[in-house]
């Protein structure tokens, strides 16, 4: 396409003037869900990794060492 045959781009800027703080809370608190749930299934599977691999009875028999 040659600069003249290019179709024109109107840019429109806009301003946020008010903000609902219901509609904060919610988004707020959906990500906070997602958030906790992405964190807990993660912790489980390094938890069932470190099982799997024996880390976790090497560190009891540590601590057991230790006391």
């Amino acid at each position: 396409m040659t600069p003249k045959n290019r179709p024109r781009v109107r840019r429109v800027s806009r301003v946020i003037r008010d903000i609902d703080p219901w509609s904060v809370f919610k988004v707020g608190l959906a990500f906070h869900l997602v958030l906790y749930f992405v964190v807990l299934i993660s912790l489980m599977l390094l938890w069932n990794v470190a099982q799997s691999t024996g880390t976790i009875d090497n560190v009891e028999n540590f601590m057991d060492l230790r006391a």
